[in-house]
């Protein structure tokens, strides 16, 4: 189970750091898109989700502070849901369905993140287990 485990926790960091540098990377295009979204102070707040998300795959995959990595990953998770991707009324049907998935994905994945949160107090299997 601990290699699970392990398995586990890299493929939820690969898919986060991905979005995370996604972030980084396409920074104008998605500071437009939460601009638009109605994010505050979009021009700060995409780069800066974008190094939460980096933080919290680096922190999780290695078991560094591993608590921190998923405070990290859902306070990104639950603010991008209720900010960005809740549906409006003014969005038209195929932007709703879009926005939808998005929100419940995000509220899944911080789910997720919550339930690991109580074992990062204790040492994981396979991991650096600093800060612990």
């Amino acid at each position: 189970m601990d290699v699970v485990f392990l398995i586990g926790r890299l493929l939820s960091s690969v898919i986060l750091l991905f979005m995370g540098l996604g972030y980084i990377m396409n920074r104008k295009e998605l500071v437009t898109y939460a601009a638009r979204r109605g994010a505050p102070a979009a021009a700060l707040a995409v780069p800066l989700a974008g190094l939460m998300l980096v933080l919290g795959a680096v922190s999780v995959s290695l078991g560094i502070y591993a608590s921190v990595g998923l405070i990290l990953w859902v306070v990104f998770l639950v603010v991008s849901a209720l900010i960005v991707h809740l549906p409006r009324p003014s969005d038209d049907g195929q932007e709703r369905t879009s926005e939808m998935v998005h929100f419940m994905k995000d509220m899944t994945l911080a789910g997720l993140a919550l339930t690991l949160l109580p074992s990062a107090q204790q040492a994981w299997p396979l991991a650096l287990n600093i800060g612990v």
